[in-house]
């Protein structure tokens, strides 16, 4: 390999490496004096559901919850020797 196609190639590296540092995102301070944004607070809800809930009663269930303001974050079953249920966690911001 000559030594400019060796040049070149690590020029085009180079410059490869200084466009992905630049799309480095760096965390936004407030100014001096301006007080930084606190997080969020979020309050939940836990709805437990039996195996045997019906589609329907699930469906007009959660679009009241969000109808409310709760959004789904997750769900987990747990079952027993007589049955088992679904836990359903809800948040949504705190008021």
């Amino acid at each position: 390999m000559s030594n400019r196609v060796r040049l070149l190639s690590l020029l085009f590296v180079f410059a490869v490496f200084l466009l992905i540092l630049s799309g480095v995102a760096v965390a936004d301070e407030p100014p001096n004096g301006v007080p930084a944004k606190s997080a969020p607070k979020w309050e939940y809800k836990t709805v437990k559901l039996s195996f045997t809930a019906s589609p329907e009663y699930m469906d007009k269930s959660f679009n009241e919850l969000g109808d409310q303001g709760w959004e789904l974050v997750t769900s987990n079953a747990v079952t027993f020797a007589s049955g088992g249920q679904t836990n359903y966690v809800f948040k949504r911001p705190k008021r």
